[in-house]
């Protein structure tokens, strides 16, 4: 701004001639300034632009689930339903109908999330004798929310996991999720991370990293199942005593036993045959 260079306008002068053009006609107001931050979580699964609001019911909110605390949502904890909608008595304001629907377009798998932290899920699967399967997801990686969207949600995964797995499914910024991380030494580079473990020894049998189908997922799991099994193996039956001979020998024994009463009836009167006489 300022004086006019070359013979061109000011930029104030400049602006008033254009509104005097208009001659009347609506004003279209100029665009916002690109503004850029970054979405925070607020430890209730509620994310929200940092200096844009705080928290519950603060100016921001965003209903998209990709900021949710998993284990939290799943045992309805802190007054958030599945969705990512605020039930009564959180505070908070809810969602509009689009941004619910995209939550719940990439919600978790409540159907089959075991509601619990990582040692009752090893216990319970331990207790009915199925295996472990563990799901840590990374909020920042695109691939966690199609995992939720397009394969736990698979009606034959799903069927699949029930009937032989505990599901477990953790962010990798949870306490669960990060002690997890921590103890089986995931690399930040291979979230999200799939495992398949052992209930009775912790130990993983087999694992995945990044986006995998419904379809490669129960091809896995059901071929693993088809060559292992938890359940205890039978007891072996100890040795039963030796019986009786069979019927076919029956008549043998029954001749012997004949032939043995025999001889010792004839050596009867032998013996009496060759006493002295009185």
């Amino acid at each position: 701004g300022g004086a006019s260079y070359g013979g061109s306008m000011s930029d104030e002068a400049l602006a008033a001639s254009l509104a005097a053009e208009d001659d009347g006609e609506e004003q279209v107001r100029a665009p916002d300034a690109v503004k850029r931050q970054r979405l925070m979580d607020d430890g209730g699964g509620v994310a929200y632009a940092r200096g844009s609001g705080h928290g519950h019911g603060g100016g921001g909110i965003h209903g998209h689930g990709t900021f949710r605390d998993y284990g939290r949502e799943a045992s309805g904890a802190g007054g958030v339903r599945p969705g990512g909608v605020f039930s009564g008595g959180g505070g908070g304001r809810p969602m509009n109908p689009k941004d619910e629907k995209l939550a719940d377009l990439f919600r978790p798998p409540l159907e089959i999330m075991h509601k619990g932290d990582f040692l009752s899920a090893r216990q319970k699967a331990k207790t009915d004798c199925k295996w472990l399967m563990v799901n840590i997801q990374c909020e920042k990686e695109f691939d966690s929310h199609r995992l939720n969207r397009d394969t736990w949600k698979d009606d034959t995964l799903q069927n699949i996991l029930s009937y032989s797995c505990v599901f477990w499914q953790q962010y990798d910024t949870t306490d669960e999720g990060s002690h997890y991380v921590q103890r089986y030494k995931v690399p930040a580079e291979n979230l999200p991370h799939i495992a398949l473990l052992d209930p009775r020894t912790g130990g993983i049998r087999w694992q995945l990293k990044g986006f995998q189908s419904a379809e490669k997922l129960a091809d896995k799991v059901s071929d693993f199942c088809d060559r292992y099994t938890l359940e205890p193996e039978p007891t072996p039956t100890p040795a039963s005593a030796p019986t009786d001979a069979p019927d076919t020998n029956g008549s043998s024994s029954s001749s012997s036993s004949s032939s043995s009463s025999s001889s010792a009836s004839s050596a009867a009167p032998a013996s009496a045959a060759a006493a002295p006489p009185p």
